[in-house]
């Protein structure tokens, strides 16, 4: 597949985008998009986005300096000061942008498949990917873009060459999901989980689970949704009772009669899983070089994705041989010097993950197992009590140490103690790396896990290094 997005007139811009032209120079097209003044280059249109910390039209100039012409903004002081900048003057560039991406995305003939959840959504887009790939150009994100402006960002990547997009689509507030599904309109929607991450803003996993289920609001009738019924809170009968629409809807579960049924889950620790699949009255026998029980279900998610496109399980699986996954999600490290198997789930937290990140460590042949956990963020008035059951369920599984980093974790420690299990409390990553030899020993297998502020890929990088 070519790399790169189709030509856009600048016309165009400003059309999609209500914004006003000035061209100033024979730059009247583009071939690609960018919002960092350090890729732009000749042929591309720098979107000056203003942040929460950083404007972007103060780096107009610099973009202009590397070959950049052609600029979307919302002030046009510095873009009207250089002599041969074309430009399109619109209210906001974050919402015109959105506008652009909506507009490129609907000029191109391919099928979209938005995933959204608490947990799972990035396994589940990697194994979407995989699968789809067996008999379709299909596009992902870059990067790990999964908000408006990272999913517009993707659009952008595609052309008339692709056949199928796999998005994934995060929140951080009612009505944001609404507004990505808005721009992609997907014919196949998929809910992984909903946990209690955002509870702090939501109030209720109630709300959560409301504001996952924007994945629907621009499916039409002849769409699909596909849910995760071993999670609580998703039940067809409820979205069937709730939800406006006519569109198809199917489980995955081990409950009852979903569609894909899970059965027979073996967890066999860093070494992966295996599972029986039971749908359309046969069964399949699937081995996953993919650590986590709950990724039989993420796979179940990713058949029942694919089977909407015409590819089959048997088909669907050999495209797991060439499984990418994206880094942090459970990955198998080791340590360069010493004999020391490295769990790493540094991405995220929150309490349903860290348990099952817990499960599969404690399944992994290790002399010790470890847990180097962070804090587990938005959480709200409920953070001390889920913090100290976490700590509760590493002294129950029979972990041998847990380390618990920074103020927010302190309940970790605190519930781990007593027992068998040895805890401590440390403040910050910097005083975790300088005691790691103390620490650890040859044999052991340490899991280390955190929500993203945390930073906690800097511990499994020490870690690696001893």
């Amino acid at each position: 597949m070519k790399a790169g997005m189709e030509k856009i007139s600048l016309k165009d811009v400003a059309k999609y985008t209500g914004g006003k032209l000035f061209l100033a120079n024979d730059t009247d097209a583009v071939t690609g998009v960018v919002i960092d003044s350090r890729e732009a280059g000749e042929g591309d249109l720098f979107i000056a986005i203003i942040g929460e910390n950083h404007d972007a039209h103060k780096f107009i100039k610099s973009a202009y300096e590397q070959g950049c012409r052609a600029f979307l903004v919302s002030s046009n002081k510095e873009a009207s000061e250089l002599p041969e900048a074309s430009y399109v003057l619109c209210e906001n560039t974050e919402i015109a942008m959105g506008m652009l991406a909506k507009w490129y995305l609907s000029t191109l003939n391919l099928k979209k498949i938005a995933i959204t959840g608490s947990m799972g959504k990035t396994t589940t887009r990697d194994m979407i990917y995989a699968m789809s790939s067996t008999k379709y150009r299909t596009g992902k994100p870059i990067k790990n873009y999964n908000s408006l402006i990272g999913i517009s960002m993707t659009i952008f990547t595609f052309n008339r060459e692709t056949e199928v997009a796999v998005l994934e689509v995060g929140m951080e507030r009612l009505g944001e999901i609404h507004e990505i599904t808005e721009i992609i309109e997907p014919e196949i929607g998929v809910l992984t989980y909903v946990g209690m991450t955002h509870i702090d803003t939501l109030g209720s996993r109630e709300n959560i689970y409301k504001a996952k289920m924007e994945i629907v609001d621009f499916l039409s009738n002849d769409g699909s949704l596909i849910i995760n019924e071993n999670c609580p809170v998703i039940e067809r009968e409820k979205i069937r009772s709730e939800v406006k629409g006519d569109f198809e809807i199917l489980t995955v579960g081990s409950r009852a009669n979903p569609d894909y049924r899970v059965t027979d889950i073996k967890d066999f620790g860093d070494k992966g899983i295996a599972f029986r699949l039971w749908h359309g009255g046969r069964d399949y026998s699937i081995e996953l070089d993919v650590p986590g029980a709950h990724n039989a279900y993420n796979c179940a998610l990713a058949l029942a994705a694919v089977g909407k496109l015409g590819i089959g399980i048997s088909e669907a699986l050999k495209g797991l041989t060439k499984l990418e996954r994206t880094d942090k999600r459970l990955q198998i490290k080791k340590s360069m010097f010493m004999d020391i198997k490295i769990i790493d789930d540094s991405y995220s937290s929150f309490p349903e993950a860290a348990k099952a990140a817990v499960d599969t460590l404690m399944l992994t042949e290790g002399n010790r197992h470890i847990v180097i956990f962070a804090g587990m963020n938005g959480l709200g008035e409920e953070s001390e009590d889920l913090h100290m059951e976490l700590g509760k369920y590493c002294k129950k599984k029979g972990v041998s140490l847990v380390v618990a980093v920074g103020h927010i974790a302190e309940n970790i420690a605190e519930g781990a103690k007593g027992g068998e299990t040895d805890s401590i409390y440390m403040s910050e990553n910097s005083q975790v790396i300088r005691q790691l030899k103390g620490l650890l020993m040859d044999g052991d297998a340490v899991l280390v896990k955190g929500s993203r502020i945390f930073k906690m890929e800097e511990v499994v990088k020490a870690i690696e290094a001893l």
